[in-house]
């Protein structure tokens, strides 16, 4: 399998690095064991400082396959993925802290501005119980909850930190930079194929601090 795949039909942009290509560079720079489920789905395990560490990313297609084979020109781009991403990093968790962690863009925030670019406007990072914040966050990290770009729910576990999503994006073969929050790094505006692969490093980097400080809470 290429690293990289010809996207094709009007609107198709080129050269475009796969999830599973994505991946193969990735894997060796992380140290990770890889196992490649098919262009759209993978599986990555390592570990970071001592954390095991899981991620898993897969995409299919959302609603009739023969239907999205016979659209053509610019119909062909209204097909969308799903992609559901997972991150998972072990903690001891001395305490037994368990909860849901939650950064988010609020609408009804006065200081929200639709199509402004601007990820603390309107942002606010909870947690249920509301006291587990306080517990599981060291306040740098409740700044780094503050400056992500797409809301956020991470939960504490008897024994790991995970992060879960699900979304959908335009069908394309470099769609899960769009699809999966782990392909979006802090700073995206990079040349290829750098902008593919410089998400998961920091996610991986961000759960582990959190792991971390949930490890540190005093017993």
């Amino acid at each position: 399998m290429g690293l990289f795949s010809k996207q094709r039909g009007a609107g198709g942009s080129g050269d475009e690095l796969t999830l599973a290509g994505a991946w193969q560079l990735l894997a060796p720079q992380l140290g990770a064991q890889l196992e490649v489920r098919g262009e759209r789905s993978i599986l990555a395990t390592g570990v970071v400082r001592g954390r095991g560490w899981s991620l898993q990313i897969e995409g299919r297609p959302l609603g009739n396959a023969f239907l999205r084979e016979l659209r053509s020109g610019p119909n062909r781009n209204k097909a969308y993925d799903e992609w559901t991403s997972e991150l998972a990093v072990a903690c001891a968790n001395p305490r037994g802290l368990v909860g849901l962690l939650r950064s988010y863009q609020d609408p009804n925030d006065p200081n929200w501005r639709p199509g402004e670019y601007d990820p603390r406007r309107g942002r606010k990072v909870v947690s249920n119980p509301p006291e587990l914040a306080a517990a599981a966050l060291t306040p740098e990290l409740h700044q780094v909850l503050l400056d992500l770009w797409r809301d956020v729910d991470i939960a504490i576990e008897p024994a790991a930190v995970r992060l879960g999503e699900v979304s959908k994006a335009r069908a394309s073969r470099g769609g899960f930079m769009g699809g999966s929050v782990l392909h979006h790094a802090p700073n995206m505006v990079r040349p290829m194929p750098e902008r593919a692969i410089a998400g998961p490093p920091w996610w991986i980097d961000l759960v582990c601090r959190i792991a971390d400080a949930v490890d540190g809470a005093a017993v």
